[in-house]
C-alpha cells in the first residue's frame, strides 16, 4: 500500500464513523435499522483494495452525509404554543412556528448514483474538465455547505441562548434547566476542541488531527461526567443518534458515563447506610427520568395536534 494511501486511513475511517452518524441523526425520522459495521467492512475493503492498485480511496462525504439524508426528509410546519406565569401572576402564551420532520424515504437509488457519479469523476475525460474549474469555485461550494452547518451547530445555539432576553426563550427549551456557569464552560471546551483542530490543519502535521479528535473521547468519557451533572450532559450533550433502530446495529444503547458515576456514588452513600441502597435508588432515578421525558413528550405531541 502506498504511503499517502496508508496515510489518508485515519481521516476516511473517521470521516465514515462522523458521516454515518451524522446521516442518521436524532432529527431523522429513521424507520429502517441501520449498517454501520457493513459500511465499516466494505469501507476496510475499497481502503484495501485502493492502496493496492493507486486510486483514491472512499471518503466518508463529511457534511454531504447529512445534507443527502436532510434532503431526502419530508418536513411540515406546525404552529405551536406554550404558557407560561410572569412574576405578577399573569398567564403568557408564546406561540411560534416550527418545523417537524414527519418521514424520510429510505432508498438506496440515490446512493447507488451518486457512487457512480463519484467513479465517473475519476476518468480520463472528466478529470480534465475537473482541472479547468477555478479553486475559487470548490471554495464557494465549501463556504455554503460550512456555513450551512453553523447554523445549527450546538455551539451557536447555546450562544445565543445565553445571549438573548429571558423572555424571547421558550419555557419549554432544556437549556434553561442548565446553570450559565456551567453552559459556558461546556462551550469553552467545545471552542477549544475545535480551535485545535484547525490550527493543527495549518501545520506540517496536518495529517494528525484525527489524533485532536479521538484525543476528545477520553475527555468526554472521562473527565467531563465528573465536571457536569447528569442532566446537564443529558441536555448539553445528547447522543447524536439515539433512535433504536439506529442504535440497534451498535448493540443497542450505551450506558454513558455519568450514568455509571451517579450510580457508584448512590451505592457509596447507600453502603454508608445514609439513603439506603444506591442501586435501588439509582434505577428508581432512572425511572422517574424516563417518567418525566415520557410525560413532556407526550405533552409536547399533544400541543402539536391541539394547534396542528
Amino acid at each position: 500500500m502506498s504511503s499517502a494511501s496508508s496515510a489518508w486511513l485515519p481521516r476516511t475511517d473517521n470521516q465514515q464513523n462522523v458521516s454515518s452518524l451524522g446521516a442518521q441523526a436524532r432529527q431523522f425520522p429513521l424507520k429502517k435499522p441501520a449498517g454501520f459495521h457493513w459500511d465499516f467492512f466494505l469501507l476496510g475493503c475499497t481502503s484495501f483494495i485502493g492502496g493496492i492498485i493507486g486510486i483514491p480511496l472512499p471518503n466518508g462525504l463529511v457534511p454531504q452525509a447529512p445534507v443527502h439524508t436532510d434532503s431526502l426528509t419530508n418536513y411540515k410546519d406546525k404552529l405551536v404554543s406554550t404558557h407560561e406565569t410572569d412574576e405578577n401572576g399573569d398567564k403568557l402564551e408564546h406561540r411560534h412556528k416550527t418545523i417537524v420532520a414527519e418521514s424520510v424515504v429510505e432508498q438506496r437509488i440515490s446512493h447507488f448514483l451518486m457512487g457512480l457519479g463519484l467513479v465517473g469523476t475519476m476518468t480520463g475525460p472528466l478529470l480534465i474538465v475537473l482541472h479547468t474549474m477555478p479553486r475559487c469555485l470548490f471554495s464557494g461550494v465549501f463556504f455554503v455547505v460550512g456555513w450551512g452547518s453553523i447554523e445549527g451547530n450546538g455551539i451557536t445555539a447555546k450562544v445565543m441562548f445565553l445571549l438573548s432576553e429571558r423572555r424571547f426563550i421558550e419555557p419549554a427549551n432544556p437549556l434553561l434547566r442548565v446553570p450559565r456557569k456551567q453552559m459556558m464552560l461546556f462551550i469553552l471546551l467545545q471552542i477549544l476542541g475545535v480551535g485545535f483542530s484547525v490550527a493543527i490543519s495549518q501545520t506540517i502535521g496536518a495529517i494528525g488531527f484525527p489524533v485532536i479528535i479521538l484525543s476528545l473521547i477520553p475527555l468526554r468519557w472521562v473527565l467531563m461526567p465528573h465536571m457536569f451533572s447528569r442532566e446537564e450532559l443529558g441536555i448539553m450533550d445528547a447522543l447524536t443518534a439515539d433512535s433504536d433502530v439506529v442504535l440497534s446495529s451498535l448493540g443497542g444503547k450505551p450506558e454513558m458515563p455519568e450514568v455509571v458515576l451517579e450510580r457508584q456514588k448512590r451505592g457509596i452513600r447507600g453502603a454508608s447506610g445514609e439513603e439506603g441502597n444506591g442501586d435501588e435508588s439509582a434505577a428508581n432515578s432512572d425511572k422517574e427520568q424516563e417518567k418525566q421525558g415520557e410525560t413532556a413528550e407526550g405533552r409536547r405531541l399533544r400541543e402539536l395536534e391541539q394547534t396542528g
